[in-house]
């Protein structure tokens, strides 16, 4: 897939398992998204989830003005709380999504972003892995190394 979304869904699964199936799906230069749910453990925690408790009732009169005569039929899928905590996303996405971008949200959420590597960027990784400098490859200015068809489109130094 180009892109894939997971939106409060990932805490019902086992973490690394999903992450690494979701990865996999991903075509070469694809998106994962995930706006999921953590465990508080830390002071951290514990202060976003007093501020997230202020603001849940006021973001909610904010949002929908009339009280609901009965529950939406969006609010009746089940629920689970979240066993692992931002440490524990973390630790997962370092291992199985490396490079993503995960950022703490209010009301008990995160976003994690992860991109696939481009076609060829394997091919790469492989190379630094076995000590290479990707022979015959063209190293990037700058120090890191860019996707093979960013690396081609650039100049010649003279």
């Amino acid at each position: 897939y180009d892109a894939i979304t997971v939106v409060a869904a990932l805490h019902h699964l086992p973490l690394e398992e999903s992450m690494k199936q979701l990865s996999s799906l991903l075509e070469p230069g694809g998106r994962l998204v995930v706006v999921g749910c953590y465990r508080s453990t830390t002071a951290t925690d514990a202060l976003l989830s007093v501020l997230a408790t202020v603001c849940n009732p006021v973001v909610g009169v904010v949002k929908h003005r009339r009280v609901a005569s009965e529950p939406l039929k969006a609010m009746t899928a089940p629920t689970a709380e979240p066993g692992e905590s931002m440490a524990d996303v973390r630790r997962a996405a370092a291992l199985c999504l490396p490079g993503s971008r995960i950022r703490r949200r209010l009301f008990w959420r995160y976003t994690l972003i992860y991109d696939e590597s481009p076609a060829g960027a394997s091919a790469q990784r492989a190379d630094r892995r076995r000590g290479s400098r990707g022979r015959g490859r063209k190293r990037a200015e700058g120090g890191g190394e860019q996707p093979a068809a960013a690396v081609e489109a650039q100049p010649e130094a003279s």
